[in-house]
């Protein structure tokens, strides 16, 4: 029995399958006892892995055909970000497939380490990299935008000019009140 061994904290790939399985043989609604918001390639995913940990929402159930005329190496690289070198390794490969394939990311494991029995179920087809590119923002294009903002006045020194005035003040009215205490004695 063929096995798929997902090591503990995976991040950032995702596992590719072609599904064996006759499509009648796919399970259509969620297993009993199983979460209603369950959709999607959900209940399917978990029962072609087997793993009922399993998080649905990093799982996809594809139809081949539903691609069109798309090449399905593309398809992984501009859709699903997974990296291009690999996948062009494998294009030929990949383009040919027929039937259903199972996308399922690293997130669906949820940081568990899990031996998946693949069986007469599922046949890996490769293990890819998810590639995030750098957000990258455009010019505002307000004119007040433009130009260079003046920082903050520097604190220290603003304190430093309020101290020396606080100790003016006190020195001219401590001076005042000699004054006044050596004119009323004399």
């Amino acid at each position: 029995m063929t096995q798929l061994v997902i090591p503990p904290h995976q991040y950032g790939k995702v596992h590719l399958f072609e599904v064996l399985l006759p499509k009648d043989d796919l399970i259509q609604t969620p297993p009993s006892g199983a979460n209603p918001a369950m959709i999607g390639a959900g209940p399917v995913a978990i029962q072609l892995t087997g793993d009922e940990g399993l998080n649905p929402r990093s799982a996809a159930l594809f139809e081949m055909a539903d691609l069109g005329d798309q090449p399905f190496s593309q398809f992984l690289i501009q859709v699903e970000d997974l990296s291009q070198d690999q996948v062009l390794r494998d294009a030929a490969r990949l383009d040919a497939l027929r039937g259903q394939v199972l996308l399922v990311g690293s997130a669906a494991f949820e940081g568990r380490g899990v031996t998946l029995d693949l069986g007469d179920r599922l046949a890996l087809i490769g293990t890819y990299d998810v590639v995030r590119n750098p957000v990258r923002f455009d010019p505002l294009p307000s004119e007040a935008a433009k130009g260079v903002l003046t920082p903050p006045p520097d604190l220290a020194k603003t304190n430093r000019r309020m101290m020396g005035l606080v100790s003016t003040i006190t020195l001219l009215l401590m001076l005042g009140l000699v004054a006044l205490m050596i004119w009323i004695a004399g």
